[in-house]
């Protein structure tokens, strides 16, 4: 079972280096893929779906970047996200709620960055409320997942980039054990202060 004592001891390492730089990101992503696991059906053929891998990542972090050479470098990111997506029927409104941890290693060229890493997915939930059903949650275990990024910078200091992101993941429902895909392509923003 992962444990965040083997993330703090990972930071400390990472952020021991004296010839490196330090900062803050935030990040902004729309995200779509993995399976379906609620669909709503309607009379006039507007049909959406509550989808294990999709749609609004948010969040930010820190990023330990060791001094480059011709634009040539990498980077490592410890991100802390909500990741969410929802749909609303008639009288009822679902959910499917997660918070990722993301660390990332990225190598640096001149005109873009490339990541891979892992993401580590907390108490996935769908929540429900309807006034049929009332209000209900079904809970899936932590899930450990890949990720891949590219980055290409909007400016010319490289503290905006545009991003394309690829995460692959499997959800268990703790109740039933069924998995569900979570895998997802998506494009957003990043922010570097």
């Amino acid at each position: 079972m992962f444990h965040l004592r083997y993330l703090w001891a990972l930071l400390i390492i990472l952020f021991s280096s004296q010839t490196s730089a330090y900062g803050v990101f935030l990040k902004g992503a729309i995200e779509y893929g993995g399976d379906t696991l609620l669909e709503s059906f309607s009379t006039d053929g507007e049909n959406e779906e509550l989808k294990a891998g999709s749609l609004f990542l948010l969040g930010g972090g820190f990023v330990l970047q060791p001094q480059t050479e011709g634009g040539y470098g990498h980077s490592t990111e410890i991100g802390f996200f909500y990741k969410f997506d929802s749909i609303d029927y008639r009288n009822a409104n679902f959910s499917f709620d997660r918070y990722p941890i993301e660390l990332i290693h990225y190598i640096h060229t001149p005109s873009f960055k490339f990541g891979f890493g892992a993401t580590y997915h907390l108490s996935p939930k769908i929540s429900a409320d309807s006034d049929f059903l009332g209000e209900f949650d079904f809970t899936f275990d932590n899930a450990l997942g890949g990720i891949l990024e590219v980055g290409l910078p909007l400016n010319a200091n490289k503290s905006a980039e545009f991003i394309i992101r690829a995460t692959i993941i499997e959800y268990k429902a703790k109740a039933t054990g069924i998995t569900a895909d979570g895998s997802s392509l998506g494009a957003g923003f990043a922010f570097y202060f």
